[in-house]
């Protein structure tokens, strides 16, 4: 069989040697007749109704397509290409084309894309419909997306005490701080183009995909296009979309990739290198500006990089076959908060060309049916046959074996797997973890790709409050310092008082994720100590040294069960001169043991979850010093979600401490944290009893507004009879919000120690 364009009043009933040579001269009518550009117009453009208007575009003769019987001619329908350019957040209108051609029921062979295209483009390429990749985009947290955050109950229990702590954090080479290659590793998107691929893994050719793909990079090194057709799917496609300075380039082989839009932005030559015999292309890219809008660096720097794009995407966009180009000029790349619109412009700009697709499409299928595409199930569990680690440097195989803790050969969901790569890169050890499954008739072969961190980085941070006014953290961090799997940091804080401390963390390698902290540090403070009563109380200073070692399970994700040594110095002296109360250095080491578990799904403003801390410390004078006393404390705080913007919010603490407790280790109230009413160290004693409740308000994304209540004090001894006049009571109102400098929140209180305090907080709590 064999097809050519005739005019309706021809028919043709047997071929001969003359009508051999016409059929092959129909068929190329028909591919030059398919292929001829066309430009869709912005519907406000079209004066006639959009079929005619694009017969003008593309003018027909009144041909029809017929079928021929010629055995000795070779058969086949046109390959249809599809390519997709990039633009950040304007390509999601790809999405929006997708779903008229698939109305008008045209099937698509071949597909390219670049950039936001590769990811659109690769998803389409495997098998997902443009209905359930709205939905996807739709689900993606951008913000989160674009800034690799570690899930807070993820982080093992190590990370967390470091957590939402800096500002920014800078590799140090040969002991200088230096710029990273990127902003973002990427983590976060190359976790999610795994999960979405993951019943493609096994499939290294991107010919052999239901539909072939390939995606457009360029070789930093060279300047280069590169295209990619093979490897791993999710790979390539980050490679594609690694926007120089944002996310760090993918070294492959002896090549740097970065974003492919910088010398293709619109592959459409590669569809037809692909097979395709004509290509509908959809370019959202952005043209150079006008000299009104070059008015400040950012925009002149973007200018002179779009030149190369700019005449590249000229003779692509001449190639194409159909170019559909959607009205989003006014949305820049990052707009990924106008999703649904920039969809919507998308199927808007392909609406007018749907009788056209139609009629494609009928033209193709009167050649015969298509064949089905090869879709492979979507699979939600894996068995794990082997576990294979490759890229390891210093880190140990036993410690990333511990923190994946897969117990091969065992079957594993789909979130399971993901639940161990992100145990592993929570470490921090790793600037990126990627995994690739391998199918073998003994089960599935799970290799985990790591790319390990630099081994020494400078961090900083920056806060404000009422009460302790500004203060500035540098921080040194180094892995793998003196053993490998080893973690080391130094902090120095800049404030009205001079803080150090220094934590040294090595992980054996044992489960459940067993490890063993080295810790000092150096502490000065206020708090008010009661004085011949209760209601008296004397203003304090105190400054602290600490060395200790933990050991036990503080690698774990949710939880630290452990035992260790302290060894405390303390100065604690009175701010003014009193009577029989001089100052005093005190020396003890003490033994302890501890339970910390921590499910909060982040450190400030947390919606749900939970926080459970418990510590007994004893000091003998068997241990070599005089001093004795015993020390338990108690403190839970769970947050409940009621409602997508309402937390419902309760806090205990408790704590018991015998006479001889030495002043530094006396129970203090941290500021609008313990009791909502009282300032910093105001509530100081051998015991303390506070309870809280509180209810969290979200009424915009990550602006908050909590009401709280606080009823507590602290005591010279225990409280076991419930007496309310020896409580003290307060109530607070906090408005606040998560932005990029940190937290930020105002407080008014009241209660029974004050009518009236306010307070400003500014930046990471360290």
């Amino acid at each position: 069989m064999k097809f050519c364009i005739l005019p309706k009043e021809l028919h043709i009933t047997r071929p001969d040697h003359a009508e051999g040579i016409m059929r092959r001269v129909c068929l190329l009518v028909v591919l030059l007749a398919l292929a001829m550009p066309v430009r869709v117009l912005p519907a406000d453009d079209l004066s006639e109704s959009p079929a005619d208007s694009l017969s003008e575009l593309i003018p027909l003769p009144d041909y029809e397509i017929s079928i021929l019987p010629d055995t000795s001619y070779p058969t086949g329908r046109l390959t249809v290409g599809l390519a997709l350019s990039g633009g950040g957040a304007k390509g999601l209108a790809h999405i929006g084309v997708l779903k008229v051609i698939e109305e008008a029921g045209l099937r698509i062979d071949v597909v390219t894309g670049t950039s936001m295209g590769s990811i659109i483009g690769g998803l389409y390429a495997i098998g997902y419909s443009a209905v359930e990749l709205d939905s996807i985009v739709r689900s993606i947290e951008w913000t989160d997306f674009f800034s690799d955050v570690v899930g807070r109950p993820t982080l093992s229990m190590e990370q967390k005490l470091y957590d939402a702590r800096y500002l920014a954090s800078l590799p140090l080479r040969d002991g200088t701080v230096s710029l990273p290659s990127g902003l973002i590793p990427g983590q976060t998107f190359a976790a999610l183009m795994n999960r979405l691929t993951l019943f493609m893994h096994d499939t290294p050719d991107f010919q052999n995909l239901p539909r072939p793909f390939a995606c457009i990079a360029t070789d930093l090194v060279t300047g280069k296009a590169v295209v990619l057709k093979q490897g791993q799917l999710s790979e390539a496609i980050r490679a594609s979309m690694a926007i120089p300075s944002i996310f760090t380039p993918v070294q492959l082989d002896n090549m740097l990739l970065v974003d492919g839009g910088l010398v293709r932005n619109l592959p459409v030559q590669d569809a037809f290198e692909l097979g395709a015999d004509l290509v509908i292309a959809v370019d959202v890219g952005q043209p150079l500006n006008s000299i009104e809008k070059l008015t400040d660096i950012i925009s002149i720097i973007n200018q002179s990089l779009s030149f190369i794009g700019v005449e590249s995407d000229s003779l692509q966009r001449s190639l194409a076959s159909v170019l559909i180009e959607p009205k989003v000029a006014e949305y820049s790349i990052t707009d990924f908060t106008s999703t649904a619109e920039i969809i919507a412009l998308g199927e808007q700009a392909a609406r007018p060309l749907l009788p056209r697709f139609q009629a494609l499409a009928d033209s193709l299928n009167r050649l015969g049916p298509p064949p089905p595409l090869p879709l492979p199930p979507r699979i939600d569990s894996v068995y794990v046959a082997r576990v294979e680690i490759h890229g390891l440097k210093k880190v140990t195989n036993r410690q990333v074996q511990s923190d994946l803790a897969i117990d091969p050969p065992c079957w594993m969901t789909t979130a399971e797997l993901q639940a161990a790569v992100d145990r592993v890169f929570s470490t921090q050890f790793f600037e990126r973890v990627g995994y690739h499954l391998t199918a073998t008739q003994r089960g599935t072969i799970l290799t985990l790709h790591v790319l390990e961190k630099h081994s020494d980085f400078f961090r900083f941070g920056f806060r404000y409050d009422s009460y302790e006014k500004a203060s500035v953290l540098l921080n040194v961090t180094s892995h793998n310092l003196i053993w490998n799997s080893t973690m080391a940091t130094f902090d120095l804080i800049l404030g009205d008082y001079t803080e150090a401390e220094a934590a040294w963390f090595f992980h054996t390698g044992y489960r459940p994720r067993i490890g063993m902290r080295l810790y000092s540090t150096l502490r000065q403070g206020e708090f008010l100590l009661p004085f011949g009563g209760d209601e008296n109380r004397i203003e304090m200073k105190y400054r602290t040294t600490r060395s200790e070692a933990l050991f036990g399970t503080i690698f774990s994700s949710s939880s630290v069960l452990g035992f260790g040594l302290r060894y405390d110095y303390a100065m604690v002296r009175p701010r003014f001169s009193v009577p029989n109360l001089k100052r005093r250095e005190i020396t003890y080491p003490s033994a302890f043991i501890l339970f910390w578990g921590d499910t909060f799904d982040r450190a400030n403003f947390a919606t749900e979850g939970s926080s459970l801390f418990a510590e007994f410390e004893i000091a003998d004078s068997s241990f070599g010093e005089s001093g004795s006393y015993r020390r338990a404390e108690l403190t839970v705080e769970n947050r409940t979600r009621s409602r997508d913007w309402l937390t419902l919010i309760s806090r205990l603490r408790f704590g018991s401490a015998s006479s001889a407790t030495p002043l530094h280790r006396l129970f203090m109230n941290a500021a609008f944290v313990d009791h909502v009413a009282a300032q910093p160290g105001e509530l100081a004693g051998t015991a303390m009893q506070i309870a809280g409740w509180g209810v969290q308000i979200e009424p915009w994304h990550k602006r908050f507004i909590v009401l709280r209540g606080d009823l507590g004090n602290s005591f010279t001894s225990w409280n076991r009879v419930i007496a309310l006049g020896r409580y003290r009571w307060g109530a607070g109102v906090t408005v606040g919000g998560l932005t990029v400098v940190g937290p930020i929140s105002a407080t008014i209180a009241t209660g029974s120690l004050h009518r009236a305090l306010f307070a400003v907080d500014v930046g990471f709590r360290f």
